[in-house]
């Protein structure tokens, strides 16, 4: 993974159809997150494949991604643990070697593309 990763030539259909997260609630997750993105912050797909979310000012760094993992859907995020605990995930942190600070599950019967938003937000950087 790495943030260089170029959203030409990004799969958004490879993680639309991964066959390992239920695709109903896959489906309607990526497409609110498509429908309701804020201004301030963008979402592309790369040839991971995953979902990222940056914000579209020049500082674009990925504040989150989201990936198929363990028959769902999981994320990454420079949001803290904390933080990410906080706003409802079961979250730990990200791997070595990940440039991202927390992981965690996404529980698509709970989580919503407001709660991945709030996630973006609290990776925001502070000034």
């Amino acid at each position: 993974e790495s943030e260089a990763d170029d959203e030409t030539d990004g799969d958004e259909e490879a993680l639309r159809t991964e066959p390992t997260a239920a695709p109903n609630e896959r489906e309607a997750l990526l497409d609110d997150l498509a429908r309701l993105c804020p201004g301030a912050l963008e979402i592309y797909y790369t040839d991971v494949p995953d979902l990222r979310i940056r914000p579209r000012s020049h500082a674009r760094r990925v504040l989150l991604n989201v990936f198929a993992h363990g028959g769902g859907l999981a994320c990454r995020t420079k949001a803290s643990v904390a933080a990410c605990r906080a706003l409802g995930f079961d979250a730990n942190d990200a791997p070595a070697g990940v440039s991202m600070s927390a992981a965690f599950p996404i529980d698509l019967s709970r989580h919503s593309a407001a709660d991945l938003f709030a996630v973006a937000g609290a990776a925001l950087p502070g000034d």
